[in-house]
């Protein structure tokens, strides 16, 4: 069922995300250096988007491929919309499809 994969995706988040908040951790031993006071927002954030580019072309062996950073924002806009359908269809109670007991394996 498509809601198991979004709390997957979730708690995955939830593990980078402290990750990046230990890169801010000037006592850290992996710090950026960088004061959480003086960090600019949009370098910050720039900078992770290009970290998600370099990954998913080390992982999808994409690293000679077509796939330009703009194309890489299209692939992470629809997954985007894909979980936000998910979160919305698991705040209703259905699938991704919009029928209720879907877990049953049942097509109604």
């Amino acid at each position: 069922m498509e809601f198991e994969n979004t709390q997957k995706r979730e708690d995955m988040a939830l593990h980078i995300a402290q990750s990046l908040l230990e890169l801010l951790d000037t006592d850290a031993e992996k710090s950026l250096g960088i004061p959480f006071s003086e960090l600019d927002p949009t370098e910050f954030f720039a900078a992770t988007l290009l970290a998600q580019y370099y990954l998913f072309r080390k992982l999808t062996n994409e690293g000679d491929a077509d796939i330009d950073l703009v194309e890489f924002t299209h692939i992470l806009n629809r997954l985007a919309i894909s979980y936000t359908f998910d979160r919305i269809a698991k705040d209703l109670g259905e699938d991704t499809f919009g029928k209720e007991g879907a877990d049953d394996g049942s097509d109604a």
